[in-house]
Formats: C-alpha cells, structure tokens, sequence
C-alpha cells in the first residue's frame, strides 16, 4: 500500500484563508465559514452516513428520516476516485475504499453490471461502467493493486465497443437490454465524452489502444457542438441538459490535460463560457435550458459541476462568487457531517452522494486557485 493515511481529518481552515474577492460583506460571514468547514464535513458524511454495510455507497440518504436509497455501482465509482484524490485520506476512508473496492470487483467478476438492482429491466449503461472503470483504477492505483486489474477489465469492454462501432452507445446493443427510458443518458451521446478519462488512465497502467479509444470518444462528441458552445445532449436539439453538457466538458479536459492537446482545452473552455451564460438569479444553475415556457428546476449537480469547471477552464465567471454563496446556505448538517442536496425545492430532500463529491471538489479547487486533483481523480 502507498499513499498516506491519518487517523483523522485536519479542519479544513488550518493554514488557509479564504479569497479576498469573496470576503465582500460581514453578513456573509457566516457563510464563508461553512464554505470553509465543507469538504472535511463531506468527507465525514460520505464515509459515515452514505455507505452501505456491503461496501455500496448509497445515492443518496432521506434527510427527515436518515433512510438511505440504493447501494449505487456508478456512485461507488465516484467515491473511489474522490478518496484517490486525496493527498492524505483517514484509516477510514481507507477501509471504505477497500470495501467498495471489492464490492465492485465481484460485480465485476460475476457479470453483474446493470445500473441497479431491479431497474430499468436491468439495462447496462456504459456511462456508469467507466465510472466505476475509473474509480477502480485510481484507488487500486493508489492503494489497491489487485483493484487495477478489474479496472482494466471494464476499460477495456468500453474499448472494444469503441473498435467495434467507431464510438460508445449509452447501452451496449449487443449486451444490455433495452432501456425503457428516452432522455440524454440513453440517448444522447456527448455526456460519453467523460469516458475518455478511464480510458487515458487505463492506457498508463497498460491497456492497448486505450488513447485511441479516448480519442474516438472525444471527436464523437465534437459532432454535437453548435457554434454558440452548446452541446447538443439528446435528440430534441431543442434542450440542452447541463448534467449531461458538463459531462463532456469534464471528458474534453480530462482529455487535454492527459495529452496535452490546447485545442480541446480551448473547446471545453467555450462550452464552459456557454453554461455560465445559463446561471439562474438565485445563483445556482438550472436542470436543462431549452426555448420553452417550461421552468427547469434548479440541479446542484449541475451548479456544483458549473464551479468546478471554471477553475478547471481557468475562468472566473462573472457569477462565481454567487454559484459559491447559493451552495453555501444550502449545505445540509447531518449527524455525521455535511451533505449537499440535489435540488433545493424538493419537498423530499436527499443528502445526495455524487452532488456533495462535486462539491468538495469545486469548493477546494476554488480556495486553491487551481484544481485541487489530476486528471486522473476528477470525479
């Protein structure tokens, strides 16, 4: 095992201040300081709120009642990641990622890769395998060798599909049953572009073919791109899901940064430029944009992922220091740290698993001037 691992977190504050750009008025105080407490307290929930005993970790949790959704094989992908990208992580985040590190390997190993137990007739989406592909890599890399092995295993199904088709279907036709679900994640195609990243990171642990691979994603979902920076994320051109247009910009950086290619990067730089442009009142972000009467609630996935892609893309929005305070007052305390919602008008709110990572991630990069992980541990 490399890495290093301490017994506990340090507080987030130690050593550091927050930006003066954003230390604007003292009603604000208060919440700066939870901007400042956020990722520790994340950390804290994640491993001690969302995970199930198998090794799973949850969607999300019932903020009333503290019930937890579904164990999550794409979500599980993610926190792998998220606690790869640590440059200390706990004696208990270590065991968590052992465990979900092994709860996904027998999925693996069995054959068991539909999306969730008993959903969507137990369709396959390769989106959540190269999640899981990736999370697998880069934990295993870190800690857990035998983990790298299974990673490599999925990439390279994914890369096959690629070689086969010349790009990577949502479902695999030749594998998963048909969904019985219409939208961009069965769809559409340019939130795929994020696959890219698992197979970059495969092919520097040995797997053939894999820039390639990443490659054909990339110039895939440069077919979707309109002249304004807008992707178009499913068939009805008309809507535009931010969820799924982050996504390919995450895919396009990741791309650029592993093989340093200054044209993608300018690419994921205007479509960032164009979903800042889509930035509600409230400062948070909508779940889709289309020309329609039709108000799209707002997503803090999609705000969160709006964050963080400005740092990756080296910008600072004109909305920044909003997006940044709208979370904020937002954070959900929780017996066992802090979580983010999924979206803040829910009459049920969820402590959500992939928003509070997204978050964590966006808030350190911001406070750092820089992103806060590689290419590698994007989640």
């Amino acid at each position: 095992m490399s890495g290093q691992l301490s017994q506990e977190l340090a507080p987030a504050t130690v050593g550091r201040s927050f930006p003066a750009k954003f230390a604007t008025r003292p009603m604000e105080l208060d919440l700066l300081s939870t901007l400042l407490s956020t990722s520790g307290e994340i950390r804290r929930w994640l491993v001690r709120r969302a995970r199930s005993t198998s090794g799973a970790v949850y969607a999300w949790v019932d903020a009333a009642t503290g019930a937890p959704a579904f164990e999550y094989p794409e979500i599980t992908g993610y926190a792998l990641t998220f606690w790869a990208g640590q440059s200390i992580v706990t004696e208990d985040e270590f065991e968590a990622g052992r465990q979900a590190a092994d709860w996904l390997g027998e999925l693996v190993e069995s054959g068991t890769l539909r999306a969730r137990e008993g959903w969507d007739d137990n369709a396959v989406y390769n989106f959540d395998l190269a999640m899981m592909a990736n999370g697998l890599l880069a934990f295993g890399e870190r800690y857990q060798q035998e983990a790298v092995g299974i990673g490599i295993k999925l990439a390279a199904y994914l890369r096959d599909q690629i070689a086969r088709d010349g790009w990577l279907e949502a479902l695999d036709p030749c594998m998963s049953p048909r969904s019985c679900r219409s939208g961009w994640s069965t769809e559409g195609y340019v939130h795929l572009v994020k696959a890219a990243q698992c197979q970059l990171h495969a092919a520097t642990l040995g797997l053939r073919d894999g820039v390639a691979a990443a490659r054909a994603l990339v110039d895939r979902g440069l077919e979707f791109l309109t002249a304004t920076g807008r992707f178009v994320t499913q068939p009805d051109a008309e809507v535009t899901m931010l969820h799924s247009h982050l996504y390919a910009v995450e895919g396009l950086w990741a791309f650029a940064e592993a093989t340093s290619d200054d044209e993608i990067r300018d690419v994921a730089r205007v479509a960032t430029e164009w979903a800042w442009r889509q930035q509600l009142p409230s400062g948070g972000f909508p779940r889709w944009t289309a020309n329609t009467q039709t108000a799209a609630p707002e997503q803090f996935d999609v705000t969160a992922q709006a964050v963080r892609a400005a740092v990756l893309c080296g910008l600072e929005p004109e909305g920044l220091e909003r997006a940044m305070l709208r979370l904020a007052r937002c954070v959900l305390k929780t017996p066992a740290g802090s979580a983010m919602p999924y979206q803040p008008d829910r009459e049920n709110t969820h402590e959500n698993a992939w928003v509070s990572m997204f978050w964590a991630q966006a808030y350190e990069s911001v406070l750092a001037g820089s992103p806060c992980f590689g290419w590698t541990t994007l989640v």
